[in-house]
C-alpha cells in the first residue's frame, strides 16, 4: 500500500516532468537525457550503499521512510525552479530518496517472503505500484478539462497535486507496516562493497542486466514521441494510464507463475517484448492508434521482468547480503542507465525519433540473446533466508 500511495505521486510526476521541461523551459532530448540519466544513476548506486547498510544493522524501515520523505519532499520543490538546472538538481535529490529506500524495500519484502510464494509477493507489491500510476494518471486526465489555464500554468498544478498525494505513502509506512523479527546487528561487519562474494551465477545475470540496461532508456522519451505525435496532456495521461492497467494485471499474474516455471524464460518474452515495441515505436508514419497499442504492449515489459527479476536476485541472496545484492542490480543498471540515455538522446537529436528507438531495440535483443544461455539456480537449491 506504501507503494500504491507512493505512485500516485511518483508516476505522476515522472510523466509531466518531460512535458513541463519542454513546456516551460523549452529543454532538449540531450537535456532530458543528462536530466533523467544523472539522477537515475545517482538513485541506484545510492542503493547498493543503503542496502549493505540495512544488511549491517539488520533494519529496514528507518531507510525506507528516508528516503520516501526524501522523494516528497523534492516533488514539492519542482514547481519553485525557474530554470531546468534547478529542476535538474531537484530531481537528484528525488532519485537519491529512491535509492536509500530502493534495496532496502526489496530485502524487507524477501524478509517476509518464502520460496513458494516469493514472486508472487513482488508482484503484488508491483501490482499495487502500478495501480496507484493507474488512478493517479486516471484522475488527472479526467479533472484535466476543469483546469482552463495555459499549458504551464496546468502542468504547475499537477505537479502540486502529485506532491501532496505522497503524504499518503508515509503515514502508511509510519503506522502500518512492521519488519520481522530478524538477526541482531552484524557489529563485526565493516562497511566494505564485497562484489567477489556474490554468487557466481548471480554475477552472471548481473553482467547480462548490465547489456540489457544499454537499451533501457528513461521513459521519458515516449512522452516526447507522444507529444511530437500530436497527443494533447489528456490523451498522454490517458494512454499511460492504459499502459500502466497493462501492468498491474501482468505484474501480479506473471511473477505467481514464475514461482513455478522459473524467472529466466518469463524474463526473456519480458526482454523481446521490450525489444519489438521499441521497434515498431520508432517507424516512421505510425498512426496513433498504433501507437497506443504499442505503448499498452510495452506495458508488458513491465510486467513480465521487474518484480521477476528481483525474485530472481533472491534466489541468489542469503541472510547477511540481500540488501547488498539488490544494491549490486542497482549498479549494474546505473552503469548501463546513464549510457543509455545519452545515447539515445544523442540519436534522437542527430539522426532522429525512428534510429533512436531502433538503437534501443538493439541492444534489447543482445541481452535476450544473452539471456537464453543464462542457467537458473534449480529449485532444490534456493534457499529464501
Amino acid at each position: 500500500m506504501v507503494s500504491f500511495f507512493n505512485d500516485l505521486s511518483s508516476e505522476v510526476v515522472s510523466k509531466v516532468l518531460p512535458i513541463y521541461l519542454v513546456t516551460v523551459f523549452n529543454t532538449s532530448a540531450m537535456g532530458l537525457g543528462l536530466i533523467e540519466g544523472i539522477s537515475e544513476a545517482l538513485s541506484v548506486i545510492t542503493k547498493l550503499f543503503s542496502g549493505i547498510y540495512s544488511d549491517k544493522i539488520q533494519k529496514r524501515k528507518p531507510l525506507v521512510f528516508l528516503g520516501y520523505a526524501m522523494s516528497i519532499v523534492g516533488r514539492s520543490f519542482i514547481v519553485l525552479s525557474t530554470s531546468a538546472f534547478g529542476i535538474g538538481v531537484i530531481r537528484v535529490f528525488d532519485r537519491l530518496g529512491k535509492g536509500i529506500r530502493g534495496a532496502p524495500r526489496d530485502a524487507l519484502i524477501v524478509d517476509l517472503s518464502t520460496k513458494e510464494n516469493l514472486g508472487e509477493n513482488f508482484g503484488i507489491n508491483r501490482a499495487l505500484d502500478s495501480l496507484g500510476s493507474v488512478i493517479g494518471l486516471g484522475t488527472l486526465a479526467l479533472i484535466l478539462p476543469l483546469l482552463n489555464e495555459n499549458d504551464e500554468v496546468v502542468l504547475t498544478q499537477v505537479l502540486l497535486i502529485a506532491a501532496a498525494a505522497g503524504i499518503l505513502a508515509l503515514i502508511v509506512l509510519a503506522l502500518f507496516v512492521h519488519e520481522p523479527k530478524v538477526h541482531k546487528a552484524i557489529e563485526s561487519r565493516k562497511f566494505t562493497f564485497n562484489f567477489k562474494k556474490l554468487h557466481p551465477k548471480l554475477k552472471h545475470y548481473l553482467f547480462i542486466a548490465f547489456i540489457f540496461a544499454l537499451a533501457n532508456s528513461s521513459d521519458s522519451f515516449l512522452i516526447l514521441r507522444a507529444k511530437k505525435m500530436g497527443f494533447s496532456l489528456r490523451e498522454i495521461f490517458m494512454i499511460m494510464t492504459a499502459f500502466n492497467v497493462v501492468t498491474v494485471y501482468s505484474s501480479y499474474k506473471i511473477s505467481k507463475i514464475s514461482d513455478k516455471l522459473g524467472r529466466k524464460y518469463v524474463m526473456i518474452f519480458g526482454w523481446l517484448t521490450y525489444a519489438v515495441s521499441y521497434f515498431f515505436i520508432g517507424l516512421p508514419g505510425l498512426t496513433n492508434h498504433a501507437f497506443v497499442g504499442l505503448v499498452c504492449l510495452y506495458g508488458l515489459f513491465y510486467g513480465f521482468t521487474e518484480s521477476v527479476e528481483k525474485a530472481l536476485v533472491a534466489d541468489y541472496v542469503n541472510k547477511d547480503n540481500k540488501g547488498e545484492s539488490y544494491g549490486w542490480l542497482s549498479v549494474v543498471n546505473a552503469l548501463g542507465i546513464v549510457p543509455a540515455n545519452i545515447i539515445f538522446a544523442s540519436i534522437f537529436d542527430s539522426y532522429g525519433v525512428q534510429w533512436a528507438f531502433w538503437a534501443s531495440a538493439t541492444f534489447a535483443l543482445l541481452g535476450v540473446i544473452l539471456l537464453i544461455f543464462f542457467k537458473e539456480r534449480t529449485s532444490g537449491e534456493i534457499n529464501v533466508a
